[in-house]
């Protein structure tokens, strides 16, 4: 409903329906707004995906909003969907909800893989919009998070946090993330931390340097919970991970 209206114009018209649709309840949200592109669409609901035509962009909104909505409605049970026929078309966004408490679900061969065992993860990032929003999405999935908004931030609570696995925005203002991963890899206990460069750069040479930083694994964004998911599933798979006490 708030992207709704933030997308519409004042004379614009929004429509809100709820019905009961055997043993799920659909919401829905229509609005006559500023619409999605078609390019847009399949990944609405990315982290940090952005459309150059739209308000929120113009606005310097981030793109993670949708993200956090759909991890929400997937604890409850429930999915969401994104419709528009284009710019200036409008779009719908439709909830349905379990009406009834779900049956515990049967394991097929299509069911994904169980979720990343509980980590501890710091996440470095100047912009604290991203960092917080990144941790909410994480401690959804039980993992325990801590915040840094810079490089010094977060070679001062590494001590005290004992991160198994530090997500590293690259493009940080100061000492940026190749730095710090540099130094990250200098505390006692540092070689054993599994580095994960995340940044909107995904040329070659930004790789290299990373790689050639310190870090483990280099992500280029928008990043998907998923894709979290599988670093950290991996981190704990291959990664001497220090112990909790």
């Amino acid at each position: 409903m708030d992207n709704a209206i933030k997308y519409t114009p004042e004379d614009g018209r929004i429509e809100f329906a709820a019905r009961l649709d055997g043993r799920e309840i659909e919401i829905s949200v229509r609005d006559n707004g500023m619409g999605i592109t078609a390019a847009l669409l399949p990944r609405v609901f990315d982290m940090f995906q952005q459309d150059e035509r739209t308000l929120e962009r113009a606005q310097g909104g981030l793109g993670i909003g949708l993200t956090l909505a759909q991890r929400l409605i997937e604890k409850h049970g429930g999915r969401v969907a994104a419709h528009s026929e284009g710019p200036g078309l409008g779009a719908t966004f439709t909830v349905w909800l379990p009406a009834m408490p779900a049956r515990p679900a049967v394991p097929d061969a299509a069911a994904r893989s169980s979720p990343a065992a509980a980590m501890r993860v710091l996440v470095v990032d100047d912009d604290r919009t991203v960092s917080d929003s990144t941790a909410k999405l994480l401690e959804l999935e039980g993992h325990t998070v801590c915040i840094a908004d810079s490089g010094l931030a977060a070679l001062e609570q590494i001590p005290a946090f004992r991160p198994q696995i530090v997500l590293l925005d690259i493009g940080m203002k100061g000492m940026d993330g190749f730095e710090t991963a540099k130094r990250l890899r200098e505390l006692p206990g540092g070689r054993d931390l599994y580095v994960v460069a995340v940044t909107g750069y995904g040329d070659e040479k930004t790789r290299t340097q990373a790689l050639a930083s310190g870090c483990d694994h280099f992500v280029v964004k928008p990043v998907t919970i998923d894709m979290l998911g599988d670093l950290l599933s991996k981190a704990a798979g291959t990664a001497p991970l220090p112990a909790s006490s």
